[in-house]
């Protein structure tokens, strides 16, 4: 997991990357697509978005953290209705 920050140095959260996500990144900048898993649309409805990456002097940077701020929420409620799933 990797600290994401917003243009003017503020935290937004924490990132899970691949290696080779971290790769590209070192290289300039990553585009991050996501969307709700098909089979949990039905509960947590259709989202879908993406945002940007890039390294600025080893910090981690979002072009747009408004759309990282919903791909967080979103990745919190799968989470959660994938351990309540589990439980039942």
């Amino acid at each position: 997991m990797v600290d994401v920050f917003d243009k003017d140095g503020n935290e937004l959260g924490f990132v899970t990357l691949s290696e080779n996500q971290m790769a590209a990144l070192t290289d300039g900048e990553i585009v991050v697509s996501f969307h709700t898993p098909q089979l949990m649309r039905p509960t947590l409805g259709d989202h879908s978005g993406r945002f940007t990456l890039r390294d600025d002097a080893g910090r981690i940077v979002c072009e747009e953290p408004e759309e990282l701020k919903r791909y967080l929420d979103l990745a919190v409620r799968v989470i959660k209705l994938s351990n309540k799933e589990q439980d039942a």
